[in-house]
């Protein structure tokens, strides 16, 4: 976990939210330092970015899961490394399955994707009846326009 600088918490969840992609030098500095001088959150950004790459990989930062890039930086993660990477995932497939007409795959899939009560919260379970309902009514008119 990373220890001491608020910073560098919300720099890391703010990486881990969008994991896998790219996040600018400019959103994260709006993010981090929202009243602060462009000129100074740069060069603190900088040195959050390299005090993470320590801390994560101290030995080899060329192996560190975060990434610099010219225009920002990103953090690697594999796809079931993150709750929000395998929701996302798993969300992509129901759609996929949907696409297909299976619509009994497509419920599976979005089922499978609360992730096990990792992402129980009333959000996720208002996200997820609401898709459900979506896609049943869907299908339901898909039938009705099928079978007059």
């Amino acid at each position: 976990m990373v220890a001491g600088h608020a910073k560098r918490r919300l720099l890391i969840a703010i990486l881990l939210i969008s994991a896998n992609r790219a996040v600018s030098r400019d959103a994260l500095v709006d993010a981090l330092w929202p009243d602060r001088p462009i000129n100074s959150a740069k060069a603190s950004l900088k040195t959050h970015v390299w005090a993470l790459l320590r801390l994560l990989s101290p030995a080899d930062h060329a192996r560190a899961p975060i990434v610099t890039l010219p225009t920002g930086c990103s953090i690697r993660a594999p796809i079931d490394c993150l709750d929000m990477l395998a929701f996302e995932r798993l969300v992509a497939e129901g759609r996929e399955a949907r696409r297909r007409g299976d619509v009994q795959g497509a419920l599976k899939k979005l089922s499978n994707a609360t992730l096990e009560g990792c992402l129980q919260s009333l959000f996720f379970v208002r996200i997820k009846e609401g898709a459900r309902r979506r896609l049943l009514r869907d299908h339901q008119a898909g039938q009705r326009v099928t079978h007059p």
